[in-house]
């Protein structure tokens, strides 16, 4: 999913996590010394946000390095 002209200046990863999600993504991070967390996200209805909560929204305000959401382009 990386465009090939920025394969030069970075390198994605791709990991299995266990535990809560915020959590494991900000200490995966971590160790990883990354300096950016980059992730998909996908609509959630005002329902599932309100009794699950958003993992990115979460990131935001809690992660140390900076966290990028991306949206897929609808065709």
């Amino acid at each position: 999913m990386v465009p090939e002209a920025s394969l030069d200046r970075c390198t994605a990863k791709t990991a299995l996590l266990e535990g809560e999600p915020f959590v494991a993504l900000m200490d995966y991070a971590k160790e990883q010394m990354m300096d950016m967390i980059v992730l998909g996200i996908r609509g959630h209805t005002l329902l599932e946000k309100l009794l699950v909560g958003s993992t990115i929204d979460r990131l935001i305000r809690h992660a140390s390095i900076p966290v990028l959401a991306v949206r897929q382009i609808e065709a």
